[in-house]
């Protein structure tokens, strides 16, 4: 679910996964990772994804 709703999230804001990585400060492959449930954020990560994605967190 959480894989899904950041993919969808990304791609309304018009982020490729290298853009929103580079925002939030980590790798694009991590953030492959999240879109196809291999890996769960930390909090921290989450919020900065979800501040860079402009969503409540």
């Amino acid at each position: 679910m959480f894989a899904d709703r950041l993919k969808r999230a990304r791609i309304s804001s018009g982020f490729s996964m290298q853009k929103l990585a580079t925002k939030v400060g980590i790798s694009a492959n991590m953030i492959k990772k999240y879109e196809h449930g291999e890996s769960m954020p930390s909090s921290a990560t989450l919020i900065k994804l979800a501040a860079s994605l402009g969503l409540k967190s």
